[in-house]
């Protein structure tokens, strides 16, 4: 699947898929978005085109009442991470599953297959960007190549390359 760790403003995902048993390099797992008040980093992981699909509800708002039902009935698995920076205010960290968000109360998180050992990472002291490293060592479907965004940077659509 993937590594997705968010830490201190900084979200970090490796760019390996696996595409009919062989791994390649995807291009973004990892997103930021701004709007008036709020900032967005978010994630996705799992199936691919499903993956794109989130991506855009959460860009349009991320309202449960105009979540796409593709979400909620696919077979296709799909993990999101998203954490929501407003004025003011301490970021939150949620998880979305199949059915929808659910607030993680916590300093950090990770998801993906590699989720429990970027965890176990930070939880050392490790930042997000050396948690989805030290997965990408013991997890055969997290890979090498990282990106990771901040609430520091410009938004943008682009991932910035460790």
């Amino acid at each position: 699947m993937t590594t997705i760790a968010y830490k201190s403003g900084i979200i970090a995902a490796d760019r390996r898929a696996i595409v009919d048993y062989h791994y390649v390099n995807r291009p973004i797992k990892i997103w930021k978005h701004s709007a008036v008040g709020s900032t967005r980093l978010f994630g996705g992981a799992g199936n691919g085109p499903q993956v794109e699909i989130w991506k855009d509800w959460i860009i349009s708002g991320g309202l449960m009442e105009d979540r796409p039902s593709s979400l909620n009935d696919s077979e296709e698995y799909v993990a999101g991470l998203e954490i929501i920076s407003t004025v003011g205010a301490e970021p939150r960290i949620f998880f979305h599953g199949r059915f929808g968000p659910a607030e993680i109360i916590a300093e950090f998180w990770a998801i993906g297959s590699g989720g429990a050992l970027a965890l176990g990472a930070m939880a050392m002291g490790a930042t997000a960007i050396q948690a989805v490293e030290i997965a990408s060592k013991f997890d055969s479907s997290t890979g090498p190549e990282i990106d990771w965004l901040s609430f520091a940077q410009p938004a943008t659509s682009q991932a910035s390359p460790s």
